[in-house]
C-alpha cells in the first residue's frame, strides 16, 4: 500500500448529509446566544465568590474594568477572526463543496462546454468575416485598376 493510497483511505469523506450539516449549523449558530447569557451569570458569580482574592492582587478590578477588559478581548479576537480566520474558513468550504459534488460544479461543467461551443462560433464568424473582408477588399482594389 503505497502512502498515496493509504491518505486517500483514510482521508476518505462519505457522501454529505444536509439534515446533518443543517443540525449542526443550527446548534453553532444559536450557541453564541447561550453563551451571553451564561457568561453573564458566570461573571456575577465569579466576582462574588473571589472577589477577595481578586482584591488582593488586582485591587482596581472591579465589574466595570472586567468588562472592558473582557469587551477588549472580544474586540481583538473578532478582528483577528474576521481578517484571518474566517477568509481561510470559507476557503476551505469552498473546496470541500467542490470536492462533494457541489450542485454549482455542475452547472459550472454545463458551461465550460457551452463557452468552449461558443468560442467555436465565434472563431467561425471572425473566420468567415475576414474572408468576406478579403473578398471586398480584393474586389475593391481591382475595380480601380
Amino acid at each position: 500500500m503505497t502512502f498515496g493510497n493509504f491518505k486517500s483511505q483514510m482521508l476518505y469523506q462519505g457522501r454529505p448529509n444536509l439534515w446533518l450539516g443543517a443540525l449542526k449549523n443550527l446548534v453553532v449558530r444559536t450557541q453564541s446566544y447561550y453563551a451571553i447569557v451564561n457568561f453573564v451569570l458566570l461573571l456575577i458569580t465569579t466576582l462574588t465568590v473571589s472577589s477577595t482574592s481578586i482584591n488582593k492582587y488586582l485591587p482596581w478590578l472591579n465589574l466595570f474594568w472586567l468588562l472592558v477588559l473582557l469587551t477588549v478581548f472580544v474586540v481583538v479576537i473578532s478582528i483577528v477572526d474576521y481578517k484571518i480566520i474566517y477568509p481561510s474558513e470559507i476557503a476551505w468550504n469552498q473546496q470541500q463543496a467542490w470536492k462533494h459534488m457541489n450542485p454549482g460544479r455542475g452547472e459550472f461543467a454545463k458551461l465550460s462546454i457551452e463557452l468552449a461551443e461558443l468560442k467555436k462560433l465565434v472563431l467561425l464568424i471572425e473566420t468567415k468575416i475576414d474572408e468576406h473582408d478579403n473578398k471586398v477588399s480584393v474586389g475593391v482594389g481591382n475595380e480601380r485598376q
